[in-house]
């Protein structure tokens, strides 16, 4: 099973410019919760790797239908 550690989380958190409710609304976990796992007082679940990669997708995602297009010739 693979544990993240806190500092990481956090770390991924940012990049991802989300807030620990933010991060905590789309795991459908407590605020709390991430903040505990971040604060390494708590072994975040097995998922987490998984679920943090399917918000960096969908962030990416959508970044990328908010870019004008460009014009072809």
């Amino acid at each position: 099973m693979l544990v993240m550690k806190g500092a990481k989380l956090r770390e991924r958190r940012l990049a991802l410019g989300l807030t620990q409710q933010a991060l905590a609304d789309k795991l459908e976990v407590t605020q709390n919760t991430v903040a505990r796992w971040e604060r390494d007082e708590m072994a975040s679940p097995g998922f987490l790797h998984l679920a943090l990669k399917w918000i960096e997708y969908e962030a990416a995602k959508g970044a990328s239908k908010s870019e004008p297009k460009r014009k072809t010739r």
